[in-house]
């Protein structure tokens, strides 16, 4: 949906700058650039216009109102309010925007995470220089973590920046205690095809292992972050290059066109992601012409050989996510040559669902809910005594356990504050 200027359907010299897109700040990067719109402004216009002033309110009413009388999938303890009404957002947000104004919603979505919303202990620093940008998280305090996390962020290679991804880093980092996270920015698709990103996922590793040891670090991220990782280990292994000592994905986009998959249909409805339309674009700007079954962009055709000799994963994949068999056929792949892949599946989750985390489940201790967050100080002993059963915190005590089992780092000596709690791990 997105023209270069000077050209357009008819042939003719549209106006770049028509007052409608000069007035909207998210419009402003495609000028820059030398896009204009495909859409008209007003069209966009009017779709925001429904999307805030229509479609939202409504959804919010519905989830709120209608939540006692609805026929839910899955039990109230998985599928609680908050849950409910979350996912009732999204997929509405998702499935109304105007996508013709690519730029407006990558404007929206590169929003910074506001540092109130984050966990207590932390710090943030920023990183840009010739091989890598991002953003570093660190425990408060002059000690220097003995893991690091090299982490990507999702948004269909399209959407999100490091500066706006910190929740489910930040989370994640509480749970393995003693580390630090790196979260890297990448060249956004359509402006880089998915080549150039991955050869800066590798210039970042390289960076990355220049100031700590290859042995200690842990390559993670979420959704198309998820997916990165994987090719930056499939492409460190081309090139010779020393691999990182396991990696931690979540919902790992591993096959871009993941529509033909049992998944698609069963969990069409228990999912924010599952609009056709909406992933067939995603995947069309994210593979700019390249072949479907090219393991360089595409993982899920990655041969045995490939595969072959890749570190250790962590993969967790949402009960009712529409990517669950996509994923699943990747990690018995990869478990059928021999690269130790655990699995863990969060009953009746959707598509990265860690990111719900303190929005929809009470986390295990005080210190894990944002330092803003009132209940810090009047809920503090019972946040210390009450156990988190639901997926979005044990899936992180899952992540936990499998990192201590690596060895060669450290394990934690006090243990860990989070608490074991049952849930389907194959």
């Amino acid at each position: 949906g997105l023209l270069r200027s000077g050209e357009d359907d008819n042939g003719s010299d549209p106006d770049p700058y028509s007052c409608c897109s000069v007035m909207c700040n998210g419009c402003r990067p495609s000028h820059k650039l030398g896009y204009t719109l495909a859409d008209c402004s007003c069209s966009c216009v009017c779709g925001w216009c429904q999307v805030i002033g229509v479609h939202i309110p409504v959804t919010c009413c519905r989830a709120c109102c209608c939540y006692d009388c609805a026929a839910l999938p899955y039990s109230k303890t998985l599928w609680n309010r908050q849950y409910y009404a979350i996912l009732q957002f999204l997929r509405t947000f998702i499935g109304n925007v105007p996508y013709s104004n690519l730029y407006l919603v990558q404007w929206i979505t590169s929003w910074p995470w506001p540092r109130m919303l984050l966990p207590a202990g932390l710090s943030t620093s920023r990183v840009d220089n010739a091989e890598a940008h991002g953003e570093w998280l660190k425990p408060s305090g002059d000690r220097r973590p003995s893991r690091t996390i090299l982490y990507f962020h999702g948004g269909a290679f399209l959407l999100m920046t490091a500066n706006s991804e910190h929740l489910v880093p930040s989370s994640l980092m509480k749970a393995l205690d003693d580390t630090q996270v790196f979260t890297a920015d990448y060249p956004d698709v359509p402006e880089r095809d998915l080549h150039t990103v991955v050869d800066s996922a590798v210039s970042t590793y390289r960076w990355l292992t220049k100031q700590v040891r290859p042995e200690s670090i842990i390559v993670s991220g979420e959704s198309a972050g998820g997916c990165l990782a994987v090719l930056l280990m499939l492409k460190l292994k081309q090139l010779g290059e020393p691999l990182p000592r396991g990696a931690i994905l979540m919902s790992p986009w591993v096959k871009l066109d993941p529509i033909d998959t049992p998944s698609w249909e069963s969990n069409n409805y228990t999912d924010y992601i599952s609009f056709s339309a909406v992933v067939k674009e995603a995947f069309t700007l994210s593979a700019n012409g390249g072949r479907i079954d090219d393991p360089s962009i595409n993982p899920y055709f990655a041969s045995e050989q490939l595969l072959q000799g890749l570190p250790p994963m962590w993969i967790s994949v949402g009960g009712a996510e529409i990517l669950r068999s996509c994923i699943e056929d990747f990690a018995q792949r990869a478990r059928g040559v021999g690269v130790p892949v655990e699995l863990y599946v969060g009953e009746g989750m959707a598509h990265v669902y860690q990111m719900f985390a303190c929005c929809v489940a009470r986390p295990p201790t005080a210190d894990l809910l944002p330092w803003a967050c009132c209940c810090r100080l009047c809920c503090a002993d019972m946040f210390l005594e009450t156990p988190a059963k639901h997926p979005v915190w044990t899936s992180f005590e899952s992540a936990r356990r499998w990192e201590l089992q690596l060895g060669d780092v450290q394990a934690v000596s006090k243990g860990s504050q989070f608490l074991c709690c049952s849930a389907t791990r194959q």
